[in-house]
């Protein structure tokens, strides 16, 4: 797509600053393209980490849970704490809520509706899939919040180095269960 639209660009450059239409198609036309190639590429990313959880004989919900949930992170972490360090730690806190669920709501909410659409609007079975996973998946986030709407208002608002200290230990002892439930102790994955 870029190699048909980069020669118009060349050609209409004098023209295209005097015309906020055009500008407006290269704009849209930009942002389309990269959306493209950012889904390509989070498609191969998890298609080589499923196919390395195959090899090690990881399930996809700890793959899910650790290495695609750190990866998703990454952006949401250094965006926060650029924000904190440039003097807004309210937005930088709001971020840390707001970003997860917006992906947990819209993520959640338009894969179920296309898996929906695949299945004929046919309810899901769980069958053959362990709910030890997912129940912890959802147990630990409704901790996790429970945890942050009770201790924040309490502290009127202040995120303080014990509160942090809870949420880090919250996230180790999950990733600590989601690997006892993979290899078995807490019960089959599969």
């Amino acid at each position: 797509g870029g190699l048909l639209v980069a020669p118009l660009c060349m050609l209409n450059r004098p023209k295209a600053r005097q015309h906020r239409l055009v500008q407006f198609f290269f704009t849209a036309w930009v942002f389309l393209v990269a959306v493209l190639w950012l889904n390509s590429l989070a498609n191969e990313l998890v298609a080589v980490l499923q196919a390395l959880g195959v090899l090690m004989g990881l399930s996809d919900a700890l793959i899910g849970a650790t290495f695609l949930a750190w990866g998703n992170c990454v952006g949401d972490f250094v965006a926060d704490i650029a924000v904190a360090r440039e003097g807004q730690p309210m937005a930088a806190v709001a971020a840390c809520f707001a970003s997860p669920l917006l992906n947990c709501l819209l993520g959640l909410g338009i894969a179920s509706l296309i898996t929906l659409i695949n299945h004929k609007f046919e309810p899901i079975s769980w069958e053959g899939a362990s709910r030890l996973p997912v129940m912890l998946i959802f147990g630990f986030l409704f901790g996790s919040l429970l945890l942050s709407f009770v201790v924040l208002p309490l502290c009127k608002r202040k995120v303080s180095k014990p509160f942090s200290i809870a949420q880090l230990v919250l996230y180790v002892v999950f990733t600590v269960l989601m690997i006892l439930a993979e290899v078995g102790v807490l019960g089959a994955v599969y």
